[in-house]
């Protein structure tokens, strides 16, 4: 728990942190001053890192953090889909509300989401789901580019064969069609990275200082 906050705020970055158990935050956060104290004398000065408790799927808990850390750059999210016991649809409501609810002259967030494909297709469920909402362009990342070990295939109940790993890319649509010079070059307040634990609950990771315009899905 609390990995990619810790490598985030390695790189400099302002921190926020969430997870939809307690006991995960907790975990997170030992683990995080943990890294803290290790990073001592690196050439990258430690960033900041806060938690908060939010589940995938609670738009009103999302919106709370929305007005206390938006606007939000960029969303990573890692091993968030288990089966039954976390569907894509909540996790899908909860990335199209911070898509939507952002300030005037702020760009929507994109957002990174690694998925090991365990119980079902998980891969193809959330992107059959976020698709239906119109607000990203769905990218893959290319097998190939992964490192060594995740190079498996999942298999479902009617043999239909795909990669075992995936990293999704969602793009904002409006982001991508908004070409005016002014919304290029406008400024605008630091913005935040939400980042998920690999608990079905949202984990989110405040990264200011860096650019989500230069993030790639392999980079997840």
């Amino acid at each position: 728990c609390g990995l990619v906050a810790a490598v985030l705020a390695s790189l400099g970055a302002r921190v926020l942190c969430t997870d939809g158990d307690s006991n995960a935050l907790r975990t997170a956060m030992l683990n995080c001053s943990d890294a803290r104290r290790h990073h001592d004398g690196a050439r990258c000065d430690w960033g900041d890192v806060k938690f908060r408790e939010l589940k995938w799927g609670d738009v009103d808990a999302a919106r709370s953090l929305l007005e206390e850390f938006g606007p939000l750059g960029l969303v990573v999210g890692s091993d968030l889909l288990y089966g039954e016991e976390a569907k894509p649809a909540p996790l899908v409501e909860t990335l199209a509300e911070i898509c939507l609810r952002r300030p005037p002259g702020s760009r929507p967030p994109e957002a990174l989401i690694a998925v090991k494909n365990r119980c079902r297709n998980e891969v193809k469920d959330f992107c059959r789901i976020a698709s239906r909402r119109g607000l990203w362009q769905i990218r893959l990342a290319d097998p190939e580019d992964f490192p060594e070990g995740f190079e498996g295939k999942y298999s479902d109940g009617d043999n239909e064969e795909s990669a075992a790993y995936a990293i999704i890319h969602l793009v904002p649509v409006s982001d991508l069609h908004d070409a005016r010079p002014e919304a290029k070059h406008a400024s605008r307040e630091p913005e935040t990275a939400i980042v998920a634990q690999p608990n079905g609950d949202c984990s989110a990771d405040v990264a200011d200082g860096i650019d989500p315009a230069a993030q790639s899905a392999p980079a997840a």
